[in-house]
């Protein structure tokens, strides 16, 4: 009989991509992901054809959890991240998605008629709530006031940092040089 599972997320690395590897060491974890990936890969030809279930692996990024209280993503934010993936899974079955790129390309809205329908259906939805897409939430005086009394100025590191202390992992000497940083999209 056919299972009604729809959708299968394997939980990856950049790590895992063999693509990325610049690095090397840590053989046993990045083995593991990239077999993972590949188990994947091979899961998601096979269960489309047989049960119409996608496979899919996704990097979710530097996530911070009791396991990685270093991480800076908010894992709230990287799990609707993948709801919204798994939203659209169809079109990804089988793909490696990387969410620390903040980009996945979308190629359906080349298609100017596509662009045009998710684009009166976002305002539609914004018009509904009052003016604010539903996935955005309140920034009340309590978030407000933590953002100001955890924040680092740029010359300390920048961004949000519980007690105004900077932690880095791996310190390094500055090196002046004749840098200029650009933005390619301006």
């Amino acid at each position: 009989t056919k299972n009604t599972l729809k959708s299968i997320l394997n939980i990856s690395s950049q790590y895992g991509s063999i693509e990325h590897n610049t690095t090397g060491r840590d053989y046993v974890y990045k083995g593991t992901k990239s077999m993972m990936n590949s188990f994947s890969k091979n899961l998601s030809i096979d269960l489309k054809k047989d049960y119409g279930v996608n496979v899919v692996s996704i990097c979710p990024g530097n996530v911070k959890t009791k396991l990685n209280p270093g991480g800076i993503l908010n894992p709230e934010i990287v799990a609707l991240n993948i709801i919204n993936i798994l939203r659209d899974v169809d079109k990804y079955n089988g793909k490696f998605i990387d969410l620390n790129k903040n980009e996945l390309n979308c190629t359906q809205l080349s298609d100017p008629t596509i662009l045009k329908d998710r684009k009166q259906t976002w305002d539609s939805t914004v018009l509904k709530n009052d003016g604010t897409h539903p996935a955005v939430g309140d920034a009340d005086t309590r978030l407000l006031n933590r953002m100001r009394s955890s924040a680092v100025s740029a010359v300390y590191g920048a961004g949000m940092h519980p007690d105004r202390k900077l932690w880095i992992s791996n310190p390094r000497d500055i090196i002046s040089s004749d840098f200029e940083p650009t933005n390619k999209y301006k």
